[in-house]
């Protein structure tokens, strides 16, 4: 039955072809079967222009491999190796002495390996609830953390990615994901059923771009009516407010309140849309119908330039604008230095503030921001790798330093070889050594007893005295006993403890 459907359907398709003047390459078409089914019957004969396709396993479309059961092992392998390639690359670079520093290598993965790992993601992200494909994500981007901290292959995956503040892949594609369908599908259920996304409108509702284009020019005139505008955002509240004169003389003032999740941007727009609107409801006979509209605000006036940002206040205030020249106004938005003493810019800046601290006023726009629905689902993310970095059994050496992946985020930590060893338990220390099967004993030489682990070698390895004592004095001086915490040496002795761990002779271990 398949068979004769596929078949009818491409008859279809060469009518349509035919019509159009247009043929297609058989040599390099192909038909790939998508079934749940383990066991397939007999091979489909499907025909094309009367050549038979190609039946095959796996189909590349646009830089995506399907498989016939939609695990998306195969394109995760092709990615992986692509990845894989890059890395070993970089490794000729980045050696654990000298080359590429961990900043840089940063960097080069933010911008090279990560776009190749999550390519077309939202096409194949149901493929990670298969676990090989998250662990073989996984294991490429650990190999990367390593590099990035300049650390021992021993490390695990937990260690090595709170130590390069690497958000694991799978984390980190649940969050593109949810980004993407919040912001290019307007996904109630991502964003939130009680959030409204301020996206762009539909093409439909766009402004002629040469109005949109013409909206901040205007010839110099002398106006009749100067309207201040302002915005303002203060302790996560959100206020704007415009001031309206005529001839030097106070007319109006208005303040609006806007969510709070609402950024200082929309707050600055809307008040340049309110101020159109109020101006353009005036009755005012035609010689007086000269108004410059003043903003302190670089960006909302970026913002009007730009035609690729079409949100809905943007588009609101282009058409305005169009048609209050269609009536014969003359309609200038034009920059204000903002605290320099301009009374009216001042004045608009302090309703602005009362506006945003009443949290008893009517909200008048309600829209979140893009830059919301990104923090929200960078929030998700990074509660989600909290939990599963406090449920891990791993890399709890590392644990005791960083107990949240805030803290570690929010580390000064400046990476060296010295340091990962001393924050992850795993180097040239005898006891890590001896647990690999690579030394005869797990003993300290200070004292041929007491096991070499980091913990010893911080807080009292008698080879190291004379490099702790500074760090002791350090620590004792603020009041605190020896040894502190381990979350104080890499907090507020993070200086002095860099300094101590930095000046050790690994030679002697």
């Amino acid at each position: 039955m398949l068979q004769i459907v596929a078949n009818e359907t491409l008859a279809k398709v060469e009518c349509w072809a035919a019509k159009n003047k247009i043929t297609f390459n058989c040599a390099k078409s192909q038909m790939l079967y998508v079934t749940t089914r383990q066991r397939l019957g007999r091979p489909l004969r499907v025909f094309l222009q009367g050549d038979r396709l190609e039946e095959v396993q796996v189909l590349r479309y646009l830089g995506v491999w399907f498989d016939r059961h939609h695990r998306w092992a195969h394109h995760i392998r092709r990615c992986t190796d692509r990845a894989g390639q890059l890395i070993h690359a970089l490794s000729r670079s980045a050696r654990i002495y000298w080359g590429l520093g961990s900043d840089a290598l940063s960097v080069i993965y933010a911008g090279a390996i990560l776009p190749v790992l999550t390519y077309a993601v939202p096409v194949w992200v149901k493929g990670l609830s298969i676990k090989y494909n998250t662990l073989a994500l996984r294991r490429v981007q650990r190999r990367m953390a390593l590099r990035i901290i300049k650390g021992f292959h021993t490390i695990s995956f937990d260690a090595a990615f709170v130590m390069a503040k690497m958000v694991p892949i799978d984390i980190k594609i649940a969050e593109m994901v949810d980004r993407f369908w919040a912001l290019r599908a307007g996904d109630p259920e991502v964003a939130g059923p009680w959030l409204e996304i301020d996206c762009n409108v539909d093409p439909s509702e766009w402004v002629h771009p040469v109005w949109a284009a013409s909206v901040l020019v205007e010839t110099d005139y002398e106006p009749c009516w100067s309207i201040y505008t302002d915005g303002s955002r203060i302790n996560d509240h959100t206020g704007c407010a415009f001031v309206a004169y005529r001839d030097g003389n106070l007319i109006n003032e208005r303040k609006f309140h806007l969510a709070d999740w609402c950024s200082n941007n929309q707050a600055e727009l809307l008040a340049i849309a309110e101020a159109l609107s109020w101006i353009s409801e005036q009755n005012i006979p035609e010689d007086a119908r000269k108004v410059t509209l003043w903003t302190d605000s670089q960006v909302s006036l970026d913002c009007l330039r730009n035609l690729k940002i079409r949100t809905q206040t943007v588009e609101w205030i282009r058409r305005t604008v169009w048609s209050l020249r269609n009536g014969n106004w003359r309609v200038a938005i034009r920059w204000v230095r903002a605290h320099d003493g301009t009374v009216g810019n001042e004045e608009a800046d302090r309703l602005a503030k009362e506006a945003a601290m009443d949290e008893e006023a009517e909200v008048s726009f309600h829209l979140a921001p893009l830059t919301f629905v990104s923090r929200m689902s960078s929030d998700a993310s990074q509660r989600e790798w909290n939990r599963e970095w406090n449920l891990s059994q791993k890399g709890r050496h590392t644990w005791n330093f960083y107990p949240s992946i805030s803290a570690r985020r929010k580390s000064e930590l400046q990476i060296s070889y010295k340091m990962t060893q001393a924050l992850t338990g795993h180097g040239r220390n005898k006891a890590s050594l001896f647990r690999f099967g690579q030394a005869e004993d797990p003993f300290c030489g200070c004292d041929g007893v007491t096991e070499q682990t980091w913990d010893h070698l911080i807080n009292g390895c008698q080879l190291f005295e004379q490099e702790r004592s500074r760090l002791i004095r350090k620590v004792m001086l603020t009041g605190e006993l020896w040894p502190p915490d381990a979350r104080m040496l890499v907090g507020r002795f993070l200086d002095p403890f860099s300094t101590f761990i930095n000046s050790m002779d690994f030679e002697l271990l």
